[in-house]
C-alpha cells in the first residue's frame, strides 16, 4: 500500500512539474527553426494513454462476462471444475483493473514528457534553463518508472534511474537543446522498452485464456445443450431424407406424398422449436468468445504501439539533428485502431446486457 501511495506521489508531482515547466517554456523565445515540431507526437500520446486506460476496462468486462457464463446449477456434472474456472477469470479481470491503474500511470508519465518536450522545443531557445529543463523531465520520467509497484518495471528501472541522471548531467553540460535530445533518447528507449516488454507478458496472459475460453463455454453448455444440438443434426437429417422422398414422389400424388409431406412438416416445426432454444445461448456464447477474442487484439494493438511510440521517438532525435519531421502516423493508426475495438467491445457488452 505504501509503494502504490508513494508511486501516486510521484506521479502527482511530476504532473506539477509538467504544468510549471510548461508555462515557463511558453516564456521563451528564440529563433531555431530546424527543430521539429513535437506536438503531433505528444498528441498521439495522449490518444494512446487514453487508449490503454479504456482498454483495460473493457478487457477486465470480457473476462467477466466469460465468467458469467460458466456459472452452472449444482447438477451440472463439471460444476467443481467450471467454478475454478470461473473464479480464475474473475482474478484475471480483477488483476486486469488493478494492473490498468499502474500502466494508466506508466502512460501519464510518458504524456506528461511528451507534453514538457513539445513546449521546450516550441519555445526555440537554446537556453541553458531550457537544456536543463529537459534533463529534469527526463529525470522526473525515470523516477515515475522506478516508484512502479509492477515488479517487473520497477526492477529494470533501477537502470533506468542510473542511466537519467548521467545522461541528465551530459544535457546539462552540453548546453546544446538538440545534442541534449540525443542524450534523452537512451533513458527514453530504455523505457519504452521495459513497457514494451510488460506488454508483451500482459498480451500472452490474456491471449491464453481467451484461448481456453471456447473449451470453458463449451463444457459450461452441459449435457442439456449437447442433447439438443443432437436432436437438431438428426431432425436435419430427416429432413434432408423428407426432401428427397418428396422429389422423387414429385409426379405422384398419392397417400404416400402426403404422409411425407406431412413428416416434413412435424421436422420443420421440430426444427424451428429446437433453433428457437438454441440461438440465443449460442448468440450469447459468440459475443463472450469475440469480446475476449478482442481483448487479445487489444494487447497486441497496444504492444504494437509501445514499440511505435519508442521509434517516433528516435526519430524525433535524428529530425533534431538533420532537420525534417517526426513520422508518427503508424502511432496515431494505432490508438485509433485500439480506440475502435474498445468501441466495439462496449456496443457488444451493451447489447449483451440489454442496452
Amino acid at each position: 500500500m505504501f509503494a502504490v501511495r508513494s508511486f501516486s506521489r510521484r506521479v502527482s508531482r511530476l504532473r506539477s512539474w509538467r504544468l510549471l515547466l510548461m508555462g515557463a517554456a511558453s516564456l521563451l523565445v528564440g529563433g531555431c527553426a530546424e527543430l521539429p515540431d513535437v506536438k503531433p507526437f505528444a498528441a498521439a500520446t495522449l490518444s494512446l494513454e487514453k487508449s490503454v486506460q479504456a482498454g483495460f476496462e473493457a478487457s477486465a468486462g470480457a473476462q467477466e462476462q466469460v465468467a458469467s457464463l460458466l456459472e452452472v446449477p449444482e447438477s451440472h456434472s463439471a460444476k467443481a471444475a467450471l467454478e475454478e474456472r470461473r473464479e480464475e477469470y474473475l482474478a484475471l479481470a480483477g488483476s486486469i483493473r488493478t494492473e490498468g491503474e499502474h500502466r494508466a500511470a506508466l502512460m501519464r508519465a510518458l504524456t506528461d514528457y511528451t507534453d514538457a518536450l513539445a513546449a521546450i522545443v516550441d519555445a526555440s531557445d537554446n537556453a541553458q534553463g531550457n537544456v536543463n529543463a529537459l534533463a529534469d523531465s527526463v529525470v522526473g520520467l525515470a523516477s515515475v518508472f522506478q516508484a512502479s509497484p509492477i515488479p517487473a518495471v520497477a526492477g529494470g528501472a533501477i537502470d533506468l534511474g542510473k542511466l537519467a541522471l548521467a545522461e541528465a548531467i551530459k544535457m546539462k553540460a552540453s548546453r546544446d537543446l538538440r545534442k541534449g535530445l540525443e542524450a534523452a533518447n537512451p533513458v527514453v528507449q530504455r523505457a519504452a522498452e521495459l513497457l514494451l516488454a510488460d506488454a508483451r507478458d500482459l498480451h500472452k496472459t490474456v491471449a491464453t485464456k481467451a484461448h481456453a475460453a471456447q473449451a470453458a463455454i463449451n463444457l459450461a453448455g452441459g449435457e442439456v445443450y449437447t442433447r439438443q444440438r443432437r436432436h437438431m443434426g438428426r431432425l436435419e437429417g430427416r429432413r434432408v431424407a423428407l426432401l428427397k422422398t418428396l422429389n422423387d414422389l414429385a409426379s405422384d400424388v398419392d397417400i404416400e406424398t402426403h404422409n411425407a409431406s406431412d413428416d416434413l412438416l412435424k421436422v420443420e416445426a421440430a426444427l424451428s422449436a429446437a433453433r428457437a432454444a438454441v440461438e440465443p445461448i449460442e448468440r450469447e456464447r459468440d459475443q463472450v468468445l469475440g469480446g475476449v477474442r478482442k481483448a487479445e487484439r487489444l494487447f497486441a494493438t497496444m504492444e504494437e504501439a509501445v514499440a511505435a511510440w519508442g521509434k517516433a521517438h528516435a526519430d524525433l532525435t535524428v529530425a533534431a539533428r538533420e532537420g525534417g519531421t517526426i513520422n508518427v502516423r503508424r502511432l496515431v493508426e494505432l490508438a485509433v485502431q485500439a480506440k475502435d475495438i474498445i468501441e466495439k467491445m462496449e456496443k457488444a457488452k451493451e447489447a449483451k446486457n440489454g442496452g
